[in-house]
């Protein structure tokens, strides 16, 4: 989901103070099965010239694939740390979550097994994110603002088999 959200994101002109709702995106009537065109609230946004349809039926680890092989890109991912931004290219990427989800297989989860994530939005969580979709895992993301017991709350309740932490500080 992050990756797709950053995808439709990259496409869209907005203005920097200016808050859209994706989730509350819904493609024209006008256009059955077509994202050409989607509509939050009194506001169209329209897909680039020349992109084509939807395609139904693909997942995200395919889309990278393609994505990969098609558009290879040195700075498909972004992230500032000691004090310069570190780019990561998609090739970089899919290889880093393909390691990753041989290694979440290791550790005896099953497809379907949930792994929570107690990470920022950065980097790492896109690259986990990704790990567990190739690992046919699903994730359980935690908003780490939420206080101590709604976190332990969520871990309790979610059946998660496995935590991913990004800092031990956390």
């Amino acid at each position: 989901l992050s990756l797709v959200i950053i995808w439709m994101i990259s496409y869209l002109d907005f203005k920097p103070n200016e808050i859209v709702q994706i989730k509350n995106a819904l493609p024209s009537k006008n256009r059955s099965r077509s994202l050409k065109t989607m509509t939050t609230q009194n506001t169209i946004y329209r897909a680039p010239p020349g992109s084509s349809s939807l395609q139904l039926g693909k997942t995200l680890p395919s889309l990278l694939d393609e994505a990969c092989d098609r558009y290879p890109n040195e700075q498909a991912l972004n992230q500032w740390q000691k004090r310069r931004w570190q780019a990561l290219s998609n090739l970089e990427f899919r290889t880093v979550s393909e390691e990753l989800a041989l290694g979440l297989t290791t550790l005896e989860l099953e497809s379907g097994d949930r792994v929570a994530f107690a990470m920022h939005s950065d980097t790492h969580f896109c690259i986990a994110d990704m790990g567990c979709l190739l690992a046919g895992l699903v994730d359980v993301p935690i908003d780490l603002t939420q206080t101590i017991e709604n976190i332990l709350f969520i871990l309790r309740h979610s059946a998660a088999k496995s935590l991913v932490v990004s800092n031990l500080d956390l």
